[in-house]
């Protein structure tokens, strides 16, 4: 009986430090089914007890005096929900201060607009990220700063076959044939975001009908698609449709 009671206990502290999560949200701006997705994350983040609507209130205004307002952060989280549980866990102080203390870099808020995944780094993880890159662009006479300033997805880059990008194929329910092919063809999968994967296979699907089981076999054939706008993709589509028609297009986009 005691265990019972002990369990209900947990559950029940669990349930209602997730509702101040959600107050907190509400709070910056977070409404709908985005306000659904982050109360879900923050009920099964890391810590349980730990993850207090506190800690979000305390990462919320370390943000904010670095630039990312309430409202902004509320929209970045929104499009990844994945950037939340850091926040409920930790202080983002030592990452904003190494972001900032880091010679080349742009400011923190502007990086984390452009990847809010960043908010899963610390300072050690930072710099180990930036240890990671350095020879990868040392041999065009750039520093590691100068390259992520334009590309800050590549601070979460890893040297074992996990990314942003493979992530989120993952969650668009994509086979393992087209993650693993995107694994492999490094490129496509260094130099495109998660978001921008996203945008980019959500245009296809949308575009052109494309199911999840269609979009991996188009991803499979030819991983560097992942890594391209949909403006680019836009483009694509139009040419071909003006020579072969509606669908000579789809066809030749789509093996």
């Amino acid at each position: 009986m005691c265990f019972l009671a002990a369990a209900a206990l947990v559950a029940v502290s669990a349930l209602t430090a997730a509702a101040d999560v959600r107050s907190v949200l509400v709070r910056i701006g977070v409404r709908g089914a985005a306000l659904r997705r982050l109360a879900e994350r923050a009920a099964k983040a890391p810590g349980g007890m730990s993850a207090s609507a506190a800690a979000l209130e305390q990462s919320i205004s370390e943000l904010d005096a670095a630039g990312l307002a309430p409202d902004r952060l509320a929209k970045l989280l929104a499009r990844q929900p994945r950037a939340l549980p850091p926040l409920l866990s930790h202080s983002p102080a030592a990452l904003l201060a190494a972001l900032r203390d880091t010679k080349g870099l742009p400011p923190a808020a502007q990086l984390i607009a452009a990847e809010p995944l960043l908010l899963t780094l610390d300072d050690v993880k930072l710099r180990a990220a930036l240890d990671y890159l350095e020879p990868f662009v040392c041999a065009a006479n750039r520093s590691a700063a100068e390259f992520v300033a334009r590309q800050p997805q590549a601070l979460l880059w890893r040297a074992e076959a996990s990314s942003p990008v493979l992530e989120t194929l993952r969650e668009m329910g994509l086979d393992q044939r087209a993650v693993d092919r995107v694994s492999r063809w490094s490129p496509a999968r260094q130099l495109a975001s998660g978001d921008g994967a996203r945008r980019s296979l959500s245009w296809l699907g949308r575009t052109l009908g494309l199911e999840a089981a269609a979009l991996g076999r188009l991803v499979a054939s030819f991983p560097p698609v992942v890594g391209l706008e949909p403006a680019r993709l836009a483009a694509s589509h139009a040419f071909l449709a003006s020579e072969a028609g509606e669908a000579g297009a789809v066809a030749g986009l789509v093996p």
